[in-house]
């Protein structure tokens, strides 16, 4: 009855849990309803994920896309590598 998943099903998976993340930290925090976060709705007064914010604003544009957001475990991965 039970069936092995291939690894590349088990990336996909993976990815798409990862994608559904990202989609629900916007649709939680998104007070305006734009698709994207601003450091307001991302980070409020608090001073620590305001410097997040600010590193994982890619394109500095002053909000948060789910792309992004995505793209933010393989930002710490490529750091700690350094």
């Amino acid at each position: 009855m039970f069936r092995s998943l291939s690894l590349t099903a088990l990336v996909s998976l993976f990815l798409m849990n990862s994608a559904f993340a990202e989609a629900d930290v916007i649709k939680e925090k998104d007070k305006d309803k734009d698709g994207k976060l601003t450091i307001e709705e991302y980070a409020g007064d608090d001073k620590k994920l305001q410097k997040k914010f600010k590193k994982l604003d890619a394109n500095n544009d002053g909000s948060l896309s789910a792309d992004e957001l995505q793209k933010a475990p393989e930002k710490k991965k490529k750091k700690k590598k350094k």
